[in-house]
């Protein structure tokens, strides 16, 4: 059982790179309590000459929790903020199974592992942000170095400079789609600026759906007078919108505006500067690109001869510009220009178990997400949903006019009316109630209509006697060899490198699933044994790269990554968390369904793992919320602390699944149903993502054909996805590390639908003779099979003689055994 993700540095995530970074993290974080910024600037709260730009309370205002009670089983949750994130509100439920408490508090203990402080400290581009940092945020380009790196708020792309302030770039302009690449490129289409210097740019507050920088001039640092201009940058917005106060307000198109409201431009020495007075301006840049500034009050501008619009004097109020890619938008963005969002919550409601929520309708096997946006001015506000968000939305009103019209990597956005926004994601039903281990060998189970099982074991026992005892004799064979070998026999890194680590603790734990699925009750005992070997030096610190707590960001980080940022694929600085730790989290819950003397021993240890990638606490002083779910996209993203050309991406999207069923596991295992519901909304918004951004269909409306012929994206970025891996490019690569590990829950993942289209275009790469396949690697392509013919899968695995550091023989059989079809099952 060999490791077989190739060397490469996943970490690579400098500036230069135009590559999708698997560098994990996306940051729904809780925003906190405003303070003044590292510089010393004081932050700028609402005060009188704000007034006109307050909030007419329409949709909520900065504040607190706000407590929610449902009317029935299950509970709500809210993830709010604006520096202030008061993500999830202490809610109380009564339900069949007594009293659930939404917010119980984890009584903040100390995390027991060694404290550091970390080698990069925050800049004051970080302002009202403080510990623990959201280091996976979609927005960390704008506080990395020196924050002028684009992120990707959808539709549009974003750059915060010094110089020509808020840079605004409609990339989808430049769409740019080969066989291995499909992109937006950034490039500044419109420019908001004042004609006073601002030298810099921080975060006055963030929320999971937004955030907000503030530019303060050169006069406003000098104490001269209040000179400043603010952001709202909000997800799935049409507009960007920027306020002014005491300032002359700047807006510059690159390529020269030659054309506003009919009036053209006259390129010539008699040419005179043009005073342009209103609230509505129709533009025409000289490459042909329409687009429309709007402004509140109405301003004067003077077009001058390089093609700019600057303001005869200070100003204080809003302009928004839009991009008008097809007329019939138009009349459209004139309509809602009024009403501006200035951030956005987001309400979760859970089932309970065997139960039904009060509410909006939601079943056991549904979760309520609602959006709801926070908004400034009067008339509806208009939104954009992206494609993954329409499939779910409830009750939505959609806006003909602003349909297929904004294009982004993730495809065409909807638009959609309204300070709220309702969708149900499908939840499944726990498998326990009927656990293939209380009967003996041969188990048939009907799951029929269910769509997704996320339980410990397969959806379907082993219905094949020879099937069972093939199974059964792997579970031998597998523990043998890891007597034989030593636990320390295939990958001599597991001391010291959490990935690695967490692969092979996690194949232990897999081993005791299947033989406890079996029947094998003494090589249960002997597979738990050995996850708890390979975990329990991690808790400890005991290992040669022991995790250490960084007091500066906070989270666990590798010891090894304080003096050098790359190794560990830059765990240190925060890239893959979820991957890694993942694993680790699957070997805790199985062994708290096993041994829960185990995790009593470490249970603060636990607790501050599983917290690293899936805290449910957002008052936690240790952990940020969900460190890498981007509640927008709906995946995580998995990069740190490290700037990226590309915004933001990830690789490995079934890794990400893994570890949010790790995590809705253990919270399962060990009665934490806080966490175990939590969890599993990652879990379901995750995988319904990768359905929509990873996977490729001949019916895919996201991705170009070109693209969308490999089947399956290699890494995912805000603004350009990549058929290739941070350690290869070969198919197997791409496709492979989009499916490991399996268990239990990749069947809600790789559906037959999917497979039928996918699996010819893997399986071309098992002639290639000049760089033949890898045995650990046609493990993956082979289980990939065994999804639409388990009974050729079967013959194939059984040529297998090495293994992934992850997988097992056990564990490839038993997903053969288990699957649809094998052993006289409906494959459909």
């Amino acid at each position: 059982m060999g490791g077989i993700r190739k060397g490469g540095n996943r970490a690579a995530g400098n500036s230069n790179n135009t590559g999708s970074s698997n560098i994990v993290q996306n940051l729904i974080n809780n925003s906190r309590p405003s303070v003044p910024p590292r510089d010393n600037t004081p932050l700028l709260g609402i005060g009188a000459t704000e007034a006109s730009l307050k909030s007419d309370g329409s949709g909520g205002g900065h504040g607190s929790g706000e407590i929610a009670r449902t009317n029935g089983v299950g509970w709500r949750v809210h993830l709010k903020g604006t520096a202030w994130l008061v993500g999830v509100a202490v809610v109380v439920a009564l339900g069949l199974f007594g009293v659930l408490a939404l917010r119980r508090s984890r009584g903040h203990d100390p995390v027991p592992f060694a404290h550091v402080s970390h080698p990069l400290q925050p800049t004051a581009l970080w302002g009202a942000v403080r510990k623990p940092y959201p280091t996976g945020a979609w927005w960390t380009n704008l506080v990395l170095n020196k924050g002028d790196n684009n992120v990707a708020v959808l539709p549009y792309a974003v750059k915060a400079t010094d110089t020509e302030g808020l840079q605004v770039s409609y990339s989808a302009f430049r769409h740019l789609s080969t066989a291995m690449v499909i992109a937006d490129l950034f490039a500044p289409d419109m420019s908001l600026a004042t004609v006073e210097n601002a030298t810099t740019h921080y975060v006055e507050s963030y929320d999971p759906l937004s955030v907000g920088l503030v530019f303060p001039t050169v006069l406003h640092l000098q104490g001269n007078r209040p000179s400043y201009y603010r952001t709202h940058l909000v997800r799935g917005c049409p507009y960007v919108t920027v306020e002014y106060y005491g300032c002359r307000p700047r807006v510059k198109a690159p390529n020269m505006i030659t054309v506003i409201n009919g009036l053209l431009f006259r390129e010539n020495a008699t040419f005179q500067a043009a005073a342009l007075t209103g609230s509505v301006f129709d533009i025409t840049v000289i490459s042909g690109q329409h687009w429309m500034l709007f402004a509140e009050p109405p301003i004067t501008l003077v077009w001058t001869i390089d093609g700019s619009l600057t303001a005869v004097e200070p100003y204080t109020g809003f302009l928004r510009v839009a991009v008008a890619p097809v007329e019939k938008v138009k009349p459209v963005l004139v309509k809602h220009w009024h009403t501006y969002p200035t951030g956005g919550e987001v309400s979760l409601e859970y089932p309970g178990r065997g139960g039904v929520t009060g509410g909006r309708g939601s079943s056991d096997s549904d979760l309520m997400i609602t959006y709801r946006w926070r908004r400034r001015g009067e008339g509806q506000l208009l939104m954009l949903a992206l494609p993954h968000h329409v499939e779910i939305l409830q009750d939505a009103a959609f806006l003909t006019n602003a349909t297929d019209v904004f294009q982004t990597l993730k495809g065409s956005m909807t638009g959609v009316v309204g300070d709220r926004w309702y969708m149900k994601e499908g939840l499944p039903r726990p498998l326990d109630a009927s656990d293939p281990t209380k009967k003996k060998k041969k188990v048939t189970r009907s799951h029929a209509g269910r769509e997704h099982m996320y339980g410990f074991h397969a959806p379907r026992g082993i219905q094949d006697e020879k099937a069972l005892k093939a199974v059964q004799g792997a579970v031998s064979e597998d523990l043998a060899a890891i007597k034989k070998g030593g636990t320390e026999r295939w990958n001599k890194t597991d001391k010291s490198d959490a990935y690695w680590a967490g692969k092979r603790m996690a194949m232990y734990a897999r081993l005791a699933l299947v033989a406890e699925e079996v029947g094998m009750e003494k090589e249960r005992k002997e597979a738990v044994a050995l996850a708890a070997a390979a975990l329990e030096p991690w808790l400890k610190g005991s290992n040669k790269n022991p995790l250490v707590y960084d007091t500066t960001w906070g989270g666990l980080v590798l010891q090894s990554g304080l003096s050098d940022p790359y190794v560990n694929f830059g765990n240190t600085y925060y890239n893959d968390h979820h991957f890694q730790y993942g694993y680790f989290c699957y070997c805790a819950a199985v062994l708290a369904r096993f041994d829960p003397a185990f995790v009593k021993r470490h249970k603060g240890a636990l607790r501050a793992l599983v917290a690293d990638i899936a805290n449910d606490d957002d008052t936690s002083p240790s952990f940020p919320l969900a460190r890498h779910k981007d509640f927008f996209d709906g995946h995580s993203w998995a990069s740190g602390l490290f700037e990226q050309n590309n915004g933001k991406s990830q690789e490995s999207s079934s890794e990400a699944i893994n570890a949010y069923y790790g995590a809705h596991l253990y919270g399962r295992a060990t009665g934490d149903v806080k966490l175990e519901n939590f969890a599993k909304l990652l879990l379901a918004m995750e995988i319904r993502s990768t359905r929509w951004y990873w996977h490729m269909q001949n019916n895919t409306k996201i991705y170009d054909p070109i693209f969308a012929a490999n089947r399956m994206a290699g890494v995912v970025g805000g603004l350009d996805a990549t058929c290739h891996t941070w350690f290869g490019a070969s198919l197997e690569y791409v496709h492979g590390i989009n499916m490991m590990p399996f268990t239990p829950v990749t069947e809600a993942v790789l559906d037959a639908s999917f497979v039928r289209e996918e699996y010819p275009v893997l399986a071309s790469v098992l002639s290639r003779s000049d760089d033949p396949v890898e045995e650990e690697w046609k493990g993956f392509i082979y289980m990939d099979h065994a999804v639409i013919d388990p009974a050729a899968a079967w013959t194939e695995v059984e040529s297998l003689k090495r293994y992934d550091t992850g997988n097992s023989k056990s564990n490839t059989l038993w997903w053969v055994a288990t699957r649809p079809g094998a052993g006289g099952g409906d494959s459909k």
